[in-house]
């Protein structure tokens, strides 16, 4: 099952973002040179939710800013609210933010959800992951990204808590492919390419659990000697 996983995976990334490299170039070999590569063109940031600004470790790239996150999911002060699968209660946003951040939210508070924000009425979005929408608005408020080299800023883990989201959930790999995907579908090309080392480094990680796991069938056997 884990190696239909990772294949499936390979397929995923060839259809990824045109940054992408090959799924050819991708094995549990060079995961660690991959994560490196990535991590270093996220910004260094620092834990304090009332951090502002990051330096960017690479020219042209958009440097991480905490200073909105605080207001993820205030009712008071949001315009929008949305309901995707597996959330309680409507998770609130500004429409402002999140139009001028995606190209895919721009058209639709334009068109399909006009009515939506004008009635302050909850954007169903039942094929949307909870967990994967909320790290989405997290990266189009702030920049930020996940990985595996950084601690996440408070900010950042405070803005996902607000929206029912736990940090450890991340690790998880069919939360991990969840976020891909919809990264993948809202073009978010920054997230997509820091996903892509966490999710390989998940894949490893079953790979060896498997490895090391003893099979029922020896275990049975052991046990009829």
């Amino acid at each position: 099952m884990v190696f239909k996983y990772y294949s499936t995976v390979k397929v995923r990334f060839t259809k990824a973002s045109r940054a992408w490299k090959p799924a050819s170039s991708l094995s549990t070999t060079n995961t660690a040179s991959q994560a490196a590569t990535t991590c270093s063109s996220a910004s260094d940031v620092k834990s304090s939710s009332n951090e502002s600004t990051a330096d960017s470790a690479s020219p042209g790239v958009p440097a991480v800013d905490l200073s909105l996150l605080g207001s993820i999911h205030d009712p008071d002060i949001c315009s929008v609210s949305f309901l995707p699968s597996g959330a309680s209660s409507a998770i609130f946003a500004s429409h402002t933010i999140l139009a001028v951040r995606s190209p895919f939210f721009s058209a639709k508070f334009r068109r399909e959800w006009v009515a939506s924000v004008a009635n302050h009425e909850p954007i169903k979005l039942p094929t949307w992951d909870l967990a994967a929408f909320a790290v989405i608005v997290a990266h189009l408020y702030s920049r930020w990204v996940p990985s595996e080299s950084s601690t996440v800023p408070d900010a950042v883990k405070s803005a996902l808590a607000r929206m029912g989201v736990q940090l450890s959930s991340l690790e998880d790999f069919d939360v991990l492919t969840n976020c891909f995907d919809l990264a993948e579908y809202l073009e978010c090309t920054e997230l997509v390419s820091a996903l892509e080392p966490l999710i390989v480094a998940s894949i490893a990680k079953r790979v060896r659990a498997v490895k090391l796991a003893p099979t029922k069938f020896s275990s049975s056997a052991t046990s009829h000697q």
